[in-house]
């Protein structure tokens, strides 16, 4: 937000003009949403390298630009600090925005998979971000003419993009491209397994693509056939996956034993599930004195030696699987004394869920008991 300096020392607004941390990290969850474009690790780095060129009509191409603002004669573009940019450059029907670091007045970014030909404009829309709206800052054309460097001028604001060799390019999003590719094989090879914590989720994998994939998209954009097909199937692995394990969570409910039935657990006793309630309707089952309503309360009765008042050691951890598969942990298990028969009257508190078609795990994942 701009504000006059009739009352502000300009000492006060000094900022640092580069990236306190890297920006590819900080702006990933935008870049992978498509909200904004994906970045190089190091853009000013390879602006450096990027040389005086006259390559004519370009296809694909990867620009590297830095831009710097200047506050206005009056005044300063924000209150406390540098301004936080906003970068929104267009080409034709596409649309590429890209934030600067905070409180800086200066930032170097990437435009990857740019098409440009002879008289051909980037126009550009440069703004300060401010919580309660953009404080607008500079909208210009970029006319380019067939070389670089391409000069961005407009008052306010300086400065230049120029492009990346593309030998370095194609040899890089190839790389990126592999990397990927053998993550992306990982997720689409990934089956559930009910009886591992983690179901079988290619947690690792799905990381490992979406960072192979950002880098590969900040290099070809992605709008470029390899990378968008290999986040085609990145996706649908993913979504195969997810319909899979639901599968799987309906199977073991459907041979479960039901509410009030025993389970037994291999190389363990009995135990079956007395009720299980959740919000409002646990609070008469709740085992201490909060009695709050955001979760989940289940009664268990389990065979257990009469000599001891703890839980059996073959019971383990217990968790819920919902309909969809997502994992809800006990997040407190008492023993609350024992039932005429002489079982073990057991409280488990669990983070709230929807009982309909989910199942209570335990014994290792090797024993379940249906939810309702």
């Amino acid at each position: 937000m701009r504000w006059t300096a009739l009352a502000l020392a300009s000492s006060c607004f000094a900022a640092p003009a580069t990236a306190q941390f890297p920006e590819w990290l900080e702006r990933e969850p935008a870049a992978w949403a498509g909200r904004r474009e994906p970045q190089l690790e190091s853009p000013a780095a390879q602006l450096a390298r990027a040389p005086e060129e006259e390559p004519g009509p370009l296809s694909g191409a990867l620009l590297v630009c830095r831009l710097r603002v200047t506050d206005p004669e009056n005044g300063f573009w924000d209150t406390f600090a540098a301004p936080d940019l906003r970068i929104v450059v267009q080409r034709g029907r596409r649309r590429m925005e890209v934030w600067g670091t905070e409180n800086a007045y200066e930032h170097a970014f990437s435009l990857p998979g740019v098409d440009l030909g002879p008289r051909d404009a980037l126009r550009f829309a440069i703004a300060d971000r401010d919580v309660t709206g953009d404080e607008p800052i500079a909208r210009f054309e970029a006319r380019y003419e067939g070389r670089f460097p391409l000069t961005l001028s407009a008052r306010y604001v300086s400065g230049e993009c120029r492009r990346v060799a593309p030998d370095r390019v194609d040899a890089r999003l190839a790389a990126a491209r592999g990397h990927a590719e053998g993550a992306v094989a990982r997720v689409e090879d990934a089956a559930p397994d009910l009886a591992r914590e983690d179901l079988g989720r290619p947690t690792a994998a799905l990381g490992e693509a979406r960072r192979h994939l950002l880098h590969a998209a900040a290099l070809g954009s992605w709008r470029e056939p390899g990378v968008a097909g290999l986040r085609l199937r990145l996706e649908l692995g993913e979504r195969a996956f997810t319909t899979a394990l639901t599968r799987a969570v309906a199977a073991a409910h459907r041979s479960a034993p039901r509410v009030g039935q025993d389970a037994r657990a291999p190389d363990g006793g009995a135990v079956l599930v007395r009720r299980l309630a959740c919000g409002a309707n646990a609070r008469a089952m709740e085992p201490t004195e909060e009695q709050p309503t955001a979760r989940c309360v289940a009664h268990l009765e389990v065979e257990a030696p009469a000599q001891s008042d703890a839980a059996p050691a073959w019971l383990g951890a217990i968790d819920a699987l919902d309909a969809r598969g997502s994992r809800h942990e006990a997040r407190q298990t008492l023993v609350l004394g024992r039932t005429d028969g002489g079982r073990l009257r057991v409280a488990v508190v669990l983070s709230p869920f929807t009982p309909r078609r989910a199942i209570l795990r335990l014994a290792g994942g090797r024993a379940f008991l249906r939810a309702s």
